[in-house]
């Protein structure tokens, strides 16, 4: 297993990191040349460019790897490479689930087109990133104790 950050769309980065080093997994953070990380080694830089960064892991993500995005178009195609795919809100996408995460995006995209206000713009909240952090360490304990 290999962990995919979608550098676009993904706080928490530093976080995310420890937790693998300390897992001893396998990550890369992958962004388009308009972002700027610390020296990570583990960061791919893409040409900025209408979804290169997506277009980049949709094509090097493998099967059974694990996937953080907020990027819906992303979390289809991992899914469909039956990967472990996990969103910022730390919310699982699923299966069972993504056709109403892309109809809802699909109804909040038609609300902001007529100016209308969409739901659930809140603040990222503290507990909202811990729920987060404590999904990405629960699937790579259970990694560890498989490997």
């Amino acid at each position: 297993m290999k962990v995919w950050i979608d550098g676009d769309a993904c706080p928490d980065i530093a976080d995310i990191l420890k937790l693998c080093h300390k897992y001893q997994v396998q990550v890369s953070i992958v962004c388009d040349d308009s972002h700027e990380f610390p020296n990570y080694d583990e960061v791919i830089v893409v040409s900025t460019g209408f979804q290169n960064t997506d277009m980049y892991l949709l094509n090097h993500i493998q099967n059974n790897d694990f996937v953080i995005t907020a990027d819906y178009g992303i979390a289809v195609i991992a899914l469909a490479k039956r990967c472990v795919v996990l969103h910022p809100d730390g919310y699982f996408y699923t299966n069972e689930n993504i056709s109403q995460l892309l109809f809802q995006r699909h109804i909040h995209g038609k609300m902001r087109r007529n100016k209308m206000k969409t739901p659930y713009n809140k603040k990222r909240t503290e507990k909202v990133k811990n729920d987060f952090l404590l999904q990405i360490e629960t699937i790579l304990k259970k990694h560890h104790k498989v490997s």
